[in-house]
């Protein structure tokens, strides 16, 4: 039996509406894929301490950088230091620029943070907070096992915190140390749940007053008169 106009027409008319869905759909997930944070912690020219450590910027949108966060992790105990001598270079510009250790980095621009054995070793680190934590290594890479570097930023079209993190073994064979990835892939800690995270390396690091407040349009940060 042959269907009527009506019914092809109604047909018709579904079958356009499940390709417009479909088509937003691929739309949006293209859109939110192209406007998604993706940051790299690479590890470059091999896999001795030596190697440097660097931070790519593989999104979008520039990301400005709160903080860097080493975790050092040894048979007795874990240190962790902020890592703040590091140098900034940009696809427009190849020179190094060491005046500002945190500040916006553009797409496709990287930091080097330094090399794996300084950042153990907190060789090229001058922060007074950390001073206590570089007594701990005694110049020596023998008892370290893991380390991994956390970074937190804030991406360009977000009011939130997001970060990356990476955590690289120390393989000791035949008297010498080895860096090695734990996984080829950095951790992207973007999702709501992950940001808990980056607020705790940042409010560490930071000690502000107030801390874990929502940020809105309306954050009050007038000084109140005493009553």
């Amino acid at each position: 039996m042959m269907l009527s106009i009506e019914k092809l027409a109604t047909i018709a008319n579904l079958m356009m509406v499940a390709i417009w869905i479909i088509y937003l759909q691929l739309f949006y997930l293209d859109y939110r894929r192209r406007n998604r944070p993706f940051l790299i912690i690479h590890h470059a020219q091999g896999n001795n301490p030596s190697s440097l450590c660097l931070f790519v910027n593989m999104s979008k949108e520039p990301v400005h950088i709160v903080c860097v966060v080493a975790n050092i992790y040894t048979s007795n105990e874990t240190i962790s230091r902020y890592v703040t001598n590091y140098s900034r270079l940009t696809p427009e510009d190849t020179n190094v620029q060491t005046r500002l250790r945190e500040g916006p980095i553009q797409p496709g621009g990287y930091l080097v943070l330094g090399s794996f054995e300084n950042i153990i070793l907190g060789d090229d680190i001058n922060d007074e907070t950390n001073n206590a934590d570089e007594r701990a290594i005694n110049n020596d890479l023998t008892d370290v096992h893991e380390l991994e570097i956390c970074v937190a930023v804030t991406h360009g079209p977000s009011k939130f915190n997001i970060g990356a993190r990476r955590r690289f073994i120390i393989d000791h064979q035949n008297g010498e140390a080895l860096v090695r990835a734990f996984s080829i892939h950095t951790e992207q800690l973007v999702r709501r749940s992950k940001r808990v995270t980056v607020r705790q390396w940042i409010e560490k690091r930071l000690q502000p007053k107030n801390e874990g407040r929502t940020q809105t349009q309306q954050t009050d940060q007038s000084r109140k008169k005493p009553r």
